[in-house]
């Protein structure tokens, strides 16, 4: 690319329009600006003008230079050395447009005109993360939320208390229920106290989005969750997280207050993608994006050892009571309802429950719940409203997907410290159009889109900041 288009886009990325003069006439005598001494503030604003754009201010300009401002009189004016210099400062603040206003040409019209220093720092401190050393220095909580067992934690939960109560209801006497019942007395007592310590806390830092239904369930969202938070880097940050299962409302309406606080007073929220998710917990997602906080999506892999663990998780919960083919089975029907329609070899199966299809049948859940999970990080990366808009600022937010437990505490200390946390942009062609993205680097998720579509936009833009 010749010098002249080189200019010409990387002022277009600029101001995020095309110029009104896209082919100055004498341009051709500024070819060697750069092979000298480098531009200047004054020879820059001669430059825009010359594509018929409007002049910037000296911080705007010091802000593309990545220089300090110069206020001594003695020291040297200040200069963009090269070309690749000046890209590297326009695609910067490309990256600050598209995170903080969601539109580069409204960004540009907004900040290029700011004529103070501390007024424009104002503008890059809304988006400057807190640092490690925030959540360090802060005193630990006057009540610690008290640990329950994971196999135990489901006592915590609407549907296992009514189940248990309606059961006691028919067979009073029962032993085995007296037993659940008092258990339940038990953890559910300590969840009160959670649940008074969630409402003290003065920090909260991490919403965990949950689905709650059986008991393996319950196992497997707190091994997760603690296998997230005991992460060496996040474990040094003395995180507080509301954990939904450690806590225990009296009924819904406490419990859906405390979550909307909760959600509202978080900094980010964690979703847990499960064997199935409801709508509650999708819209926990949808309600964390409206307030503009970063949303981070745990799907899990669907591996065979995952498989295992929870094959091994649910034979200790169901004792001598399930076999492990019934067990498999159940999981089948959560995983794949339909299969028993679709698949005569499953059907033949069933009616042999040898030791020979006990492997058949596991390897068919092996792959059920490998696709069960690949179809939900594919719609959570792929679908329309896994981009939600901050109802505030009309910016749109997406949502961080990843598949590891490193990934995740990797770029939960990412997003609350700033430590590693790198944004770029990418241009990502559509069959009826074509689409800016500001992509994450860890997770390689969209968290940012800007389209192209210039009457959507005037119309968006005006409708939504007028509103």
């Amino acid at each position: 690319m010749n010098f002249k288009n080189r200019i010409k886009t990387l002022l277009t990325q600029l101001v995020g329009s095309e110029p009104p003069i896209p082919n100055p006439q004498n341009l051709d005598s500024c070819q060697n600006i750069f092979n000298s001494n480098g531009i200047g503030y004054s020879q820059f604003n001669e430059l825009m003008l010359l594509f018929g754009l409007d002049r910037i201010s000296i911080d705007f300009f010091q802000y593309i230079a990545n220089k300090k401002l110069h206020n001594i009189p003695n020291d040297p004016p200040l200069i963009i050395e090269s070309i690749d210099d000046l890209e590297e400062g326009i695609n910067k603040f490309r990256v600050f447009a598209i995170f903080r206003f969601g539109n580069i040409r409204y960004a540009f019209k907004t900040l290029s005109k700011i004529g103070e220093e501390e007024s424009f720092n104002n503008w890059l401190e809304t988006l400057k993360p807190k640092g490690k050393e925030y959540y360090q220095n802060r005193h630990s909580q006057i009540l610690s939320i008290k640990k329950i067992p994971y196999e135990d934690t489901y006592y915590n939960g609407e549907f296992v208390g009514r189940q248990i109560e309606q059961d006691l209801t028919n067979n009073p006497n029962d032993m085995d229920l007296l037993q659940k019942k008092a258990k339940m007395d038990e953890v559910r007592k300590k969840g009160i106290f959670n649940y008074q310590c969630y409402l003290a806390s003065d920090h909260l830092d991490v919403y965990i989005a949950t689905s709650m239904r059986q008991r393996h369930e319950y196992i497997f969202v707190n091994k997760i969750i603690d296998e997230i938070f005991s992460d060496s880097q996040i474990n040094l940050l003395g995180l507080r997280k509301f954990n939904p299962t450690l806590a225990f409302c009296k009924n819904r309406i406490d419990k859906g207050l405390l979550e909307g606080l909760m959600l509202k007073r978080a900094k980010c929220t964690i979703y847990l993608a499960q064997e199935t998710d409801t709508f509650g917990k999708d819209s926990e997602l949808a309600s964390t994006l409206a307030q503009g906080k970063p949303v981070i999506a745990f799907v899990p892999e669907g591996s065979k050892s995952e498989v295992d663990t929870l094959i091994d998780n649910l034979k200790k919960i169901h004792k001598n009571k399930k076999t492990e083919f019934e067990i498999i089975l159940d999981q089948l029907m959560i995983f794949k309802p339909d299969l028993p329609w679709k698949d005569r070899n499953f059907r033949l199966i069933l009616d042999n429950p040898i030791k020979e299809n006990l492997k058949k049948l596991k390897d068919i859940l092996y792959k059920e719940v490998k696709n069960h999970y690949d179809d939900r990080f594919n719609k959570l990366c792929n679908h329309p409203l896994g981009i939600q808009v901050n109802i505030e600022t009309g910016v749109a937010n997406g949502v961080f997907v990843v598949r590891s437990v490193k990934k995740c505490a990797k770029l939960l200390y990412a997003l609350l410290t700033g430590e590693g946390l790198v944004f770029n942009i990418k241009t990502k062609a559509e069959k009826k159009g074509d689409y800016l993205l500001l992509t994450e680097q860890i997770s390689n998720s969209i968290f940012r889109v800007v389209t192209n579509d210039t009457m959507l936009t005037n119309t968006f833009w005006n409708y939504y900041t007028k509103s």
